[in-house]
């Protein structure tokens, strides 16, 4: 596999970390690269990828304005679902968290989650979005910037 972009160097990278994650034992010509060199590229593969705002909407707008639609839909009382779940690639859920600004340059792993989840404060009635990302073991609160966190 020729390696020609930043994507490609995120392949590579998540593939041998799979692979030492199930014991398997690596090529000997990548230890000399993997994972120290290599990683600074993977994590920031996804930036070059959603560089622009342009970029931005045609990889996550068509998705954002769906999620939005449904939670504004729900607002309304609109819909009973209680719960969406999407699949999608890793290089999608980096997109999704550039275009709601909360990337970290990082690299993501198999089975990244993202959680967003619609509230209502009890007190007062208004709603919030509360955003979790499970990119390895451990589940992460993230901060939306511009949003307050409403507490219940």
């Amino acid at each position: 596999m020729p390696i020609e972009s930043a994507q490609d160097v995120n392949l590579m990278y998540v593939t041998l970390e799979a692979q030492r994650e199930y014991g398997l034992k690596l090529p000997e010509f990548v230890t000399e690269y993997f994972p120290e060199k290599m990683q600074h590229i993977a994590e920031r593969s996804v930036t070059y990828n959603t560089y622009t705002r342009e970029m931005l909407k045609i990889k996550s707008g068509p998705f954002v304005k769906k999620m939005f639609a449904e939670m504004i839909e729900k607002r309304k009382r609109k819909l009973q679902r209680k719960l969406y779940i999407y699949a999608a690639h890793d290089w999608t859920m980096g997109s999704l968290m550039a275009a709601v600004k909360v990337w970290k340059p990082q690299p993501l792993h198999f089975a990244v989650t993202i959680i967003f989840e619609l509230h209502q404060n009890q007190q007062t009635g208004d709603y919030y979005v509360q955003l979790y990302l499970r990119n390895r073991s451990c589940v992460e609160l993230l901060d939306i910037p511009g949003c307050v966190l409403n507490a219940h």
